[in-house]
């Protein structure tokens, strides 16, 4: 429920799997892991442009959205 239409560009797809990786290599279970990843992704995703974003802005986001919900 937080992906929107930011996310329909070339790469971000690779980003939500950098994310899922990340958090299995944390000990994350796998089923938790891709939900959790895909709020993250979504939710840093919203702090964007509406228009215009690619898959590093995404990348450079999920810091910020992070560290507010930490």
């Amino acid at each position: 429920m937080t992906g929107d239409t930011r996310l329909a560009t070339a790469g971000t797809g690779d980003v939500l799997s950098g994310v899922i990786a990340a958090l299995l290599a944390q000990g994350v279970d796998p089923m938790w892991a891709a939900g959790l990843a895909a709020h993250v992704h979504g939710s840093a995703a919203r702090l964007g442009p509406r228009r215009g974003m690619v898959a590093g802005d995404v990348v450079e986001l999920l810091p910020q959205w992070l560290s507010a919900h930490a």
